[in-house]
């Protein structure tokens, strides 16, 4: 019965440390850029951001078609 209580007192005080500080992810990486080429960044960014919302964006011809299909079958 000792050993329970003992193994268990070392089990919860082993358990309830502190965690490892880890770096932040923006800490991870670091980038150094001129200030000649900030510019230049800036609008790489901005175009992988444009790329991101072009793959995920509705067609136009789809969601109207969509909505006048639901209208149709919601008041036939």
């Amino acid at each position: 019965m000792n050993k329970f209580l003992i193994s268990c007192s070392i089990f919860i005080f082993s358990a309830c440390g502190t965690a490892p500080i880890t770096y932040p992810p923006a800490e991870a990486f670091e980038l150094e850029v001129e200030r000649s080429q900030w510019d230049r960044v800036y609008h790489a960014i901005e175009y992988l951001k444009r790329g991101q919302v072009e793959k995920t964006k509705t067609q136009p011809d789809d969601s109207v078609g969509s909505a006048i299909e639901k209208y149709m079958q919601e008041y036939k």
